[in-house]
């Protein structure tokens, strides 16, 4: 059978860790040494892959899921250490920030204490003159006025979301903006300037280590997004800026409610009308970004689960058609080359499996969901295809240890009897078997090297606190390092 695409066609191992999950000295991990340190790691263990989570800018909650752009970085994840280093600020001014915990994020305190060191750095950082390159990024990057001024307004108003601003500041193309707002617009520009420059070396060291970044796309933008307050005619909005329909997914066997996520939905119909123009544009910045990327929640461009703006649960939805195989080839008209994976988890129908397999993205095999019904699970490393992703676990999964120490009898019997190993090596026994699978790629997570419990479990779907939080100290760092050699051994052996 032709595809549209044919990607990750080579054996290789990848791990999956998000940025804010490295040590650092600034209370969450960030693009300092401790990254390339870790880039160092994944070279040494011959492992090919660095997947994370999206590096956007976060909102409520915290979550990289529920992002205030799709095309801005995150700035948390600045090295702060570079204002020191260029004289922009002082070691006693960022001293709050090192005295945050280590284990954890705390992102309450985080931030509090970021925003004014940040602020006071990097109007410092404009009243010096910033070279030539700083002019061209403004120039260049086009999505950066828009965010900017998005973010200024946010501050102006007090953090409001966009729809309760007054009504000349609903559109972007206002040209009547207070002063504040201007001062803050500039300080926002130089904030997405320090991203660009550290993430920018940290991709070139990555290349330079023969190391692939993996990143995720989730499908659909936040309601108090720079992307849905600057685009709103490609969702479902109506005359009063409110959406009609937000997204969501039906009651199943884990949920009798459903799950109501509240993001505005696409109106696909119009989108089809400007080429997705908006989306080509979304792409073409992650591919500046990375060299794979993830598409978050798969089927929603074959169909999605639309609920009523307003409504308190997702029971009452009801499906609606996606872009489907023409945003596809729309796509493989524009990219000349597009490395991808799709997220294919959950109960798809058969139509949505036939367009996946005409496609040819690789899909995404959990060793967690391999041992219920067992013997017969499309999961089980035996069973699968070459064209998938096998992963330990994802950022919504437990870790391997916590997840094995929570099933019954019967399912840790028939894992063990399937591994050949015990209850004490039965993490390490499951990574091998992720090596060994038939899986193009294999992808694993740093929590299930360390074989680290339930308590760091990075989330939680459907919880709204300890998310996003966990964080590898630097003892556990040393520890990762001492794996390099068992890595190693197993790349070799299984041709990774």
């Amino acid at each position: 059978m032709e595809h549209l695409f044919n990607c990750l066609q080579q054996r290789s191992a990848g791990i999956l860790h998000h940025l804010t999950c490295l040590p650092s000295d600034q209370g969450i991990g960030c693009l300092d040494r401790n990254a390339k340190n870790f880039l160092d790691f994944l070279q040494e263990s011959k492992i090919k892959y660095w997947q994370v989570c999206p590096l956007s800018p976060t909102g409520y909650g915290d979550s990289p899921y529920q992002s205030m752009s799709s095309f801005a970085g995150n700035p948390y994840l600045i090295d702060i250490d570079y204002f020191v280093t260029e004289s922009f600020l002082s070691k006693e001014d960022i001293k709050p920030l090192t005295e945050l915990p280590r284990e954890r994020v705390d992102f309450a305190k985080l931030n509090k204490l970021f925003w004014p060191i940040i602020f006071s750095a990097v109007e410092n950082f404009l009243k010096k003159n910033p070279d030539e390159d700083f002019n061209k990024f403004k120039k260049s990057t086009k999505w950066l006025d828009t965010f900017c001024k998005f973010m200024a307004l946010k501050e102006y108003f007090n953090q409001k979301p966009w729809y309760q601003w007054p009504a000349e500041f609903l559109s972007p193309n206002t040209e009547k903006f207070p002063a504040d707002v201007i001062k803050l617009l500039n300080i926002h520009k130089a904030i997405q300037y320090i991203f660009h420059k550290q993430f920018s070396d940290l991709k070139n060291y990555a290349k330079q280590n023969g190391i692939k970044l993996i990143g995720d796309i989730p499908i659909f933008p936040g309601l108090d997004s720079a992307d849905v307050w600057s685009n709103r005619q490609i969702f479902m909005f109506d005359n009063e800026n409110r959406p009609t329909q937000v997204a969501g997914v039906p009651p199943d066997y884990f949920s009798e409610f459903g799950q109501l996520w509240g993001n505005p939905l696409y109106n696909w119909q119009d989108s089809k009308k400007m080429n997705y123009k908006w989306w080509m544009k979304r792409l073409e910045r992650n591919f500046e970004l990375y060299d794979v990327i993830r598409l978050d929640h798969f089927r929603g461009f074959y169909n999605f689960w639309a609920v009523a703006f307003g409504s308190e649960t997702a029971q009452n939805g009801y499906w609606l058609p996606g872009p489907g195989l023409d945003f596809f080839k729309a796509i493989k008209k524009k990219f000349s080359k597009f490395e991808c994976i799709a997220e294919n988890l959950g109960d798809l129908n058969q139509d949505v499996i036939a367009m996946h397999k005409s496609i040819g993205f690789p899909g995404m095999a959990v060793l967690q969901f391999a041992f219920s019904n067992f013997s017969k699970n499309s999961y089980l490393p035996h069973n699968q295809q070459q064209n998938n992703v096998m992963y330990t676990g994802t950022h919504d999964n437990n870790t391997l240890r916590g997840w094995f120490n929570s099933l019954n009898e019967m399912d840790k019997h028939n894992i063990r009897r399937y591994v050949k190993s015990d209850n004490n090596s039965i993490v390490q026994a499951l990574i091998n078997e992720a090596y060994k699978s038939t899986c193009n790629t294999a992808i694993i997570c740093t929590q299930d090297i360390l074989d680290l419990d339930h308590n760091a479990r990075l989330n939680t779907p459907g919880t709204q606190t300890n998310n996003w939080c966990w964080r590898m100290t630097e003892d556990q760092f040393s520890t990762l390092k001492k794996s390099t050699n068992y890595l190693k051994e197993l790349a070799e052996i299984y041709d990774r």
